[in-house]
């Protein structure tokens, strides 16, 4: 009963073995073909190789089923290669005793050591026939009726040893589950010791998996947390991903970055943190701007306001010991005198103890000269006998002094005297002599301008004209010449002047650029005078403002016949210039956009300080005349763009419509959306050269081709070997590619001038050259790599643990090496084709893996029915 029982017990240990087995190695059925997708173009004469190629997000080879058959009854070995283009140093063999292959269509599972095709990477199956010795010569059967040596046909050969149809070869690829998580490599961020608030940092991460990417996260912990971000999806095998972030705390915060991201199988993975800490953000002034203007008998009082992000207390400097400034608070204070008149440059510093910052502002101290209304002498028509007085008008300052020094000087037949006195003497005069005076006065600091008394005669009676008033227009319009209404300098103006005479006498009316007339002219410069010796009270005369600007003061004078002359009258006229020529600074002339919008922007300045008004032309002939833009902007997007040259102008305005003398300059700009076209011809995607030395061939074109360029890494780690390398953008280069397992990656650029590039990348495989060796029957044989020959050798040991599962190795004797294959034909488990009872399950020779863990699970509740019975029963 004890044999028993043990026995029952060995029978459901296994089965529960078999189970865990089930559920740990649960491949699935990748894809199937009823016929190669494509054949070999050339080969040895002694194998067949079909093509068969994958699209989707990749596989981890288990297993490929072929379905084949035996005829007649042969003898030999069934050598078969494969191999997987995404590395060419990888490949395996299988071999088969012909005489075990069935005699009927049906498929032979061929085991596979894991090795993940990605994308749409193609897998080549290589198919060994054998050779069997026929009349003396070794002939290679692969295909049904047709036998080969060297490439010929022997139609008296043997019908077939093995019948492998190449039109009607069937295949079934097994993967097994992507378990494996995504990694990653060059983990950083650009952080320095002097990133502070409101810098941006940027994280970068290249993500790698065997199979495929889909997507990541990126978290960052400026929030107070780690918080993850939107996910974004990737593809690929390997993606380098940036992320940028604005800083928005302060100095001494600890900000970490870190990417969370799986792949298509939903394997997951996360980089480590990457870390910096914010660096002091230097105070900032609240002011734009401190100059200041005071007059001497004014105090100054500013305060100077500086904020410091990181809260740290400020402090105040000033370069200056004319002023004083409160270091805690900013407050710079002075109490100037009339002597310290003038302008200082005053640098003002501001520092958080870390870092500091200056900014430069004048401090101008004023006095303005005190200003004297009129002179006029006390008696108009004097006698020999008579003294007389020089009397000043008001006298006016506008920084408030209060105390003067008046000066005079006589003037005697227009000869200054240099007589300092109010009162001229009698004693000075004698008749018929003409007399003037002048008056200045001083603040102790400044002069203000003379004025000058009219004329008076000595002992004749005759009195000097008086000016009642005097204006300028403008000729063109009559309108006074203000600072509302000026006259353009390309103009004239009239100058008038309105009198009064006691004697009747004809006068000549004078306007000077001074307070000066002498000798009956003007001291200074004339603008012009009136008709001489006239007798209308209203004289005027036409000045050409040309060389004029802004506000022009001048002097009326009326002389009449007799040599008298009046008091000045002054006057002001305004004079507008054009403003600049614009100048345009965006785009350059003769750039390129790549964008159907350009930002256009220049400059102009009007000599007036007036608001100047822009009009913009543009379109595609060369001297446009398509308005596009009027207003005070110096900056207009322009959208809309077709791709093509497209010219530009802008024309300036003032506010009283004088235009510039001229539009600016006409630049043009050249629109180009369209990327270059790019072929890569060789090496060719997914290749294996024998070879170290690979021939890069391009061609690329476009109207404004500028460069190519390309970047050569190792595929599997994305690692430069040499980036942006020129290349003829028409020619052939040769790539120094030695044997390297992880294969190549070169991708290619094409850049034309407007920055549009096309970009396309190749990837491929370099393996070890190996000497060819003969095959049967003389011909030229395939000679697999080191490690198919190495295989080859061992194919007739038996020796559990070599990764090959051999004659005599089961999955129950050599698990290592023999897996169990639950997607072949029904060898779900060996029992089961021996159970009458589940005859129906097996039907159709095919078992999934999903119903070969159905099967095998009946199958255990079976024998635990059984093992309880037999319990009973004892």
């Amino acid at each position: 009963m004890r044999k028993l029982l043990k026995k029952k017990m060995v029978i459901l240990f296994l089965l529960v073995l078999v189970m865990v087995v089930n559920i740990a190695y649960a491949e699935y059925l990748r894809d199937s073909y009823t016929s190669a997708s494509g054949t070999e173009s050339t080969h040895s004469t002694n194998w067949i190789a079909q093509l068969v190629k994958f699209s989707g997000s990749g596989c981890t080879l288990s297993s490929i089923d072929f379905n084949i058959k035996k005829a007649n009854s042969p003898t030999g070995t069934l050598n078969i290669y494969y191999r997987w283009t995404i590395s060419g140093s990888n490949q395996a063999s299988g071999s088969y005793d012909i005489a075990s292959l069935p005699s009927s269509y049906d498929w032979v599972n061929i085991p596979m050591s894991s090795a993940s095709l990605q994308g749409s990477y193609g897998l080549n199956y290589f198919i060994i026939a054998p050779t069997m010795p026929y009349n003396g010569t070794n002939y290679v059967i692969v295909q049904s009726g047709t036998t080969y040596n060297n490439g010929g046909a022997y139609s008296g050969g043997p019908s077939s040893w093995v019948d492998i149809s190449p039109e009607d070869l069937l295949f079934r690829v097994y993967c097994l589950p992507d378990t494996s998580s995504p990694s990653y490599t060059n983990f950083i961020n650009n952080a320095s010791t002097v990133t502070k608030y409101n810098g941006t940092v940027k994280w970068s991460v290249t993500l790698s998996d065997e199979t495929g990417l889909s997507g990541y996260k990126f978290a960052h912990n400026q929030t107070g947390t780690l918080t993850n971000g939107t996910y974004t999806t990737t593809s690929g095998i390997s993606s380098a991903i940036n992320s940028l972030l604005n800083i928005t705390l302060i100095k001494n915060n600890y900000i970490c970055g870190q990417y969370w991201f799986n792949d298509t199988s939903n394997n997951e993975n996360q980089t480590n943190l990457s870390c910096f800490t914010v660096a002091n953000t230097a105070p900032t002034f609240n002011q734009t701007g401190f100059d200041i203007q005071i007059r001497h008998t004014q105090n100054l009082t500013i305060d100077v306001n500086c904020s410091d992000l990181d809260l740290d207390t400020i402090t105040y400097f000033i370069n200056n010991t004319l002023v004083t400034i409160n270091s805690t608070t900013g407050i710079i204070t002075d109490n100037p005198s009339q002597n310290e008149e003038g302008q200082y440059s005053l640098k003002v510093t501001c520092g958080d103890g870390y870092d500091n910052i200056t900014n430069m502002f004048w401090y101008n101290i004023t006095n303005t000269p005190p200003v004297v209304a009129s002179a006029t002498i006390n008696d108009t028509s004097p006698d020999p006998t008579d003294d007389i007085q020089c009397n000043n008008g008001s006298i006016t300052d506008t920084d408030g002094d209060t105390s003067f020094t008046l000066y005079y000087d006589w003037e005697k037949d227009n000869v200054w005297q240099s007589i300092n006195n109010k009162v001229l003497g009698n004693g000075n005069t004698s008749a018929n002599e003409i007399w003037r005076c002048k008056i200045w006065a001083s603040d102790s600091w400044e002069n203000s301008s003379a004025v000058t008394s009219s004329a008076v005669q000595i002992g004749t009676g005759q009195i000097a004209p008086a000016i009642t008033s005097t204006n300028t227009t403008t000729e063109s319009t009559s309108i006074l010449s203000n600072s509302t209404f000026p006259t353009n300098n390309n103009s004239w103006v009239n100058m008038s002047v309105l009198y009064s005479d006691t004697n009747n006498d004809k006068c000549t009316a004078y306007f000077c650029s001074s307070d000066a007339f002498s000798s009956g002219s003007c001291t200074g410069t004339e603008y012009c005078h009136s008709v001489l010796n006239s007798t209308s009270t209203v004289l005027n005369c036409r000045f050409n403002v040309i060389g004029k600007s802004g506000e022009v003061p001048y002097y009326a004078f009326v002389l009449d016949n007799t040599s008298l002359v009046s008091a000045s009258q002054s006057g002001t006229f305004e004079v507008n210039l054009p403003p600049n020529q614009a100048s345009l600074t965006s785009p350059l002339d003769a750039t390129f956009r790549n964008v159907n919008h350009n930002y256009l922007q220049f400059t102009a300045t009007d000599p007036d300080g007036d608001t100047v008004n822009y009009t913009i032309y543009g379109d595609t002939n060369a001297n446009p005349t398509t308005l596009i833009y009027t207003g005070t902007s110096t900056t207009f997007n322009w959208t809309g763009l077709s791709e093509t040259t497209q010219y530009w102008k802008v024309l300036s305005t003032d506010m009283h419509g004088y235009p510039s003398t001229s539009n600016s300059s006409i630049n043009y700009f050249i629109v180009d959306l369209t990327n270059p076209s790019l072929t890569v011809s060789a090496p060719s995607n997914g290749t294996t050269y024998n070879t170290e030395s690979v021939t890069l061939t391009i061609s690329a074109s476009d109207t404004y081709l500028s460069i190519c360029y390309y970047d050569l890494q190792y595929y599997d780690t994305s690692t430069y070997i040499n980036q942006t390398a020129t290349i003829s953008c028409s020619s052939s280069s040769s790539l120094y590619t030695p044997y390297y397992a992880g294969g190549y990656k070169v991708t290619v650029y094409a850049n034309d001038s407007a920055s549009n590039i096309n970009s396309t990348y190749k990837a491929f495989y370099t393996q070890i050259l190996v000497s060819p060796t003969g095959g049967g029957g003389g011909g030229g044989g395939f000679e697999p790599p080191p490690q198919q020959s190495i295989e080859e050798q061992l194919q007739n040991v038996t020796l559990c643990g070599n990764g090959i599962c051999q004659e005599g190795e089961n999955s129950l004797n050599c698990w290592q090496d023999c897996q169990l294959n639950l997607d072949n034909t029904l060898f779900c488990f060996p029992l089961i084709k021996d159970l009458p009872i589940l005859n129906k399950l097996y039907e159709g020779g095919e078992c999934r893996w999903q119903d070969s863990w159905f099967v095998n699970s009946l199958f255990g509740i079976i024998l635990v029915f059984v093992v309880v019975t037999e319990r009973r029963k004892t």
